[in-house]
């Protein structure tokens, strides 16, 4: 959909709140994958009277939504998945400081024997 001019650049009908209606048009070459889903009574009939008031479908108005849903929730990219695990160096401290280089000697002093 192109962005209302007072919209601030907001792309889709659930994102502005004219009433305008919408000219949302797919990306070319998407394809359309069939599904079903179950709504409440109150999310049915909402979605109904939004639809009919932005000229949309129903499953246009839940495909945009998913579209925010995953546009919300942005993937971590590969240096914050590093930060994260870095974070957790040091965290705890058995007070033993040799663990590192030794720690076969001492997981067999704990375990012995376990599992074999």
């Amino acid at each position: 959909m192109a962005a209302h001019e007072d919209c601030d650049g907001r792309s889709s009908v659930l994102q502005c709140n004219h009433n305008e209606k919408s000219d949302y048009t797919f990306p070319e070459g998407a394809d359309m994958l069939r599904t079903q889903i179950q709504l409440r009574e109150d999310q049915s009939r909402k979605l109904k009277e939004m639809a009919a008031e932005y000229d949309v479908s129903v499953a246009e108005l839940i495909r945009q939504g998913i579209d925010l849903l995953i546009q919300s929730s942005p993937e971590a990219t590969l240096e914050e998945k590093r930060l994260r695990a870095t974070a957790v160096i040091g965290i705890a401290d058995s007070g033993i400081t040799d663990l590192a280089t030794n720690h076969d000697h001492y997981l067999d002093e704990a375990y012995g024997d376990f599992g074999a």
